[in-house]
């Protein structure tokens, strides 16, 4: 008991320890003093060469791998906006002097340009924000990465729970990882097997843990099973936490940013002009929240469908083996599993001089024609009864466990991809504004292509709308959309469909 509770001690305190350090890296720290950017320096002669520029309140300055820091001052000119070489973020060109008095165009991001320009002259660019469109990529994924840590240090908590200890003796050990063992189960019946032991020496007593049920497999002991719950949950915590550090520097620099320009994004309901105080955009994205809140719920449903089916059958299987009484039974009959039929086997059995046969769900494959099985059942009631180590399943319970795992995967696989997608859109039109654009749309592969005007293809969500013409063709159309970067939402009337699409 007293190990129980130490396991049981240690799995809360990793539990809380991970949730207290997601939080404390996903939450904004105190912002840095200066920000560093990548850019590209163009030379009098064409030739280009990538450094970064330090942004601080103090200054600014440019510095190339293996040179010395370059102040530098205004005045400040505005180039052509373009796309940077080394990636598909919209970078605007500035013409502006070093400390020294030497004349020097930069390419810089376009938030980032727009910040240097401020921070060199004290005014804004025309047609440019001095703040970060961006959102920290990676939450879920650190979610989810730590979520699987925590999971499966919790699988082999109930792995290491279930069943029972035996003291057993290592009859033969080749040095390595497993041995033969014998012990003597509750009942008082000797058996031997395979265990995990690490080494231990022929004649060396083992504490080892044994499932309840027909023993086929190896058993195991405690120590093991913390070992391969280390192994396997140890890389996805430190790739959990890696991703959460990468989410809380990415705000931080975030923070530090809006702090030197003295900046901030407009957000939903502030200003007039943002794209969701638009009424047709704000019942749009209203109307997707409302299916993605109905999706949540139905995905919630299922998951606790399909772990109450399973408590459920654990309680009672465990307790018809507790309870109940066994006996020697035959198989008699094999259902092997079909495209949408489930295997099993039929049994019959004999109690109190009466025969009983009935089916038991588990793969055909493991038992022949007349093999004996030991079986457990119900004296009250001997048709329910299973049989070995199959799990009892109540009448109803496996076909409920069943769609509500369905439900869940299905969920999760389609419904998460759509709901962050929604969030990300809502959180574009709370910050952009709407501009017209003309587009020629195409459908391809379950998605949607835009062209813009400038010779960009935007590439859209899967199972986005967008009305098309019957005939297939793609003429050039009035649209709206808010841009962000290498992220736009594009509405054919700032309303519905709002489709969200990324550079191609």
């Amino acid at each position: 008991m007293a190990g129980v509770i130490s396991l049981v001690a240690m799995l809360v305190a990793v539990g809380v320890g991970v949730f207290l350090v997601t939080v404390l890296l996903l939450r904004q720290a105190s912002p840095h003093t200066a920000v560093v950017v990548r850019g590209r320096l163009l030379r009098a002669d064409g030739r280009g060469s990538r450094g970064r520029v330090r942004l601080t309140a103090a200054d600014v300055t440019w510095r190339e791998r293996g040179h010395e820091p370059v102040g530098l001052r205004g005045p400040v000119r505005l180039g052509p906006t373009g796309h940077a070489s080394w990636g598909r973020q919209a970078t605007v060109r500035l013409q502006l002097w070093t400390a020294e008095g030497r004349q020097m165009a930069l390419d810089l991001p376009a938030p980032e340009a727009a910040a240097t320009v401020r921070l060199l002259s004290g005014q804004d660019p025309v047609g440019l924000e001095p703040w970060r469109a961006t959102r920290a990529r990676g939450t879920a994924w650190a979610a989810a990465f730590l979520t699987l840590a925590v999971g499966f240090a919790g699988l082999m908590f109930l792995v290491g729970t279930d069943g029972y200890t035996a003291d057993a003796t290592v009859l033969s050990s080749d040095d390595g990882w497993t041995c033969e063992v014998a012990w003597t189960d509750p009942t008082g019946t000797a058996i031997e097997g395979r265990s995990d032991c690490f080494g231990e020496r022929a004649g060396s007593r083992l504490e080892v843990l044994v499932p309840w049920g027909e023993i086929e497999d190896p058993v195991s002991t405690r120590p093991a099973l913390a070992l391969s719950g280390g192994v396997v949950a140890a890389p996805l915590l430190a790739v959990g936490a890696l991703l959460a550090w990468r989410v809380a520097r990415h705000r931080r620099r975030d923070a530090t940013f809006l702090r030197l320009v003295g900046a901030e994004p407009p957000r939903a309901g502030e200003s007039s002009e943002a794209a969701l105080a638009e009424p047709r955009t704000a019942s749009a994205v209203a109307r997707r929240r409302r299916w993605s809140r109905v999706g949540l719920i139905g995905v919630a449903a299922s998951l606790l469908l399909s772990v109450g089916m399973w408590l459920v059958q654990d309680h009672a299987d465990r307790q018809l083996r507790a309870e109940g009484a066994t006996t020697v039974g035959t198989v008699v009959e094999l259902h092997p599993e079909g495209r949408r039929r489930r295997g099993g086997l039929d049994v019959r059995f004999t109690v109190d001089g009466t025969q009983h046969r009935g089916h038991v769900p588990g793969d055909s494959n493991d038992y022949d024609l007349g093999q004996h099985v030991e079986v457990f059942f119900d004296p009250a009631d001997p048709d329910r009864f299973t049989i070995d180590d199959v799990t009892f399943e109540p009448r109803g319970t496996a076909l409920l466990l069943t769609v509500g795992g369905l439900g869940s995967l299905s969920g999760i696989a389609y419904g998460l991809p759509v709901l962050l997608s929604h969030r990300r859109a809502r959180s574009m039109l709370a910050r952009g504004v709407w501009s017209p654009v003309m587009v020629r749309a195409r459908y391809e592969k379950s998605r949607y292509l835009f062209t813009a005007p400038d010779g960009t293809t935007w590439r859209s969500s899967r199972r986005a709308g967008w009305p098309t013409r019957e005939d297939g063709t793609e003429p050039v159309q009035d649209a709206w959309w808010v841009r962000d970067g290498e992220h736009a939402v594009f509405s054919p009337d700032k309303g519905a469909p709002l489709v969200r699409a990324r550079l191609s």
